[in-house]
């Protein structure tokens, strides 16, 4: 039997159909729905309950090699609270998402005998889009 599974290779993340380039490495936190409890003095078997409360669209978080556009683009949108539609689209055609999302955190960093590199956060507000 063989797997079906698929590189990431070929990722790319981009603002309104402009790539961010060279990208090392993106995770999705993923979406998480807040649980409300509901328990009551009659609730079943002395078991607390618990109700779907709010859907967090989660964050993206991308490490990549820092270039000046790159840096142009991240500080510009997080200094001016942009919101903006990112898509990630997976390597291996397994998929995508896309979301209103906003700059909340970049960080570069650099060695005197290593790259130039950063880290990006961006938070989906909203309902993400998952295809």
């Amino acid at each position: 039997m063989s797997t079906a599974a698929k590189k990431g290779y070929g990722t790319t993340l981009a603002k309104g159909g402009t790539s961010v380039g060279e990208i090392r490495s993106l995770t999705y936190t993923g979406m998480k729905a807040d649980s409300i409890e509901v328990t009551t003095f009659a609730s079943a078997d002395n078991c607390k309950e618990f109700i779907a409360g709010m859907v967090d669209g989660g964050e993206i978080k991308a490490e990549v090699n820092l270039l000046a556009a790159t840096t142009t683009l991240i500080t510009t949108d997080m200094l001016a609270g942009t919101v903006a539609t990112w898509t990630v689209t997976w390597g291996g055609s397994v998929g995508s998402v896309a979301a209103s999302m906003f700059v909340t955190g970049f960080e570069p960093s650099a060695t005197p005998t290593g790259e130039s590199k950063a880290s990006i956060t961006l938070k989906i507000t909203g309902k993400p889009t998952c295809a």
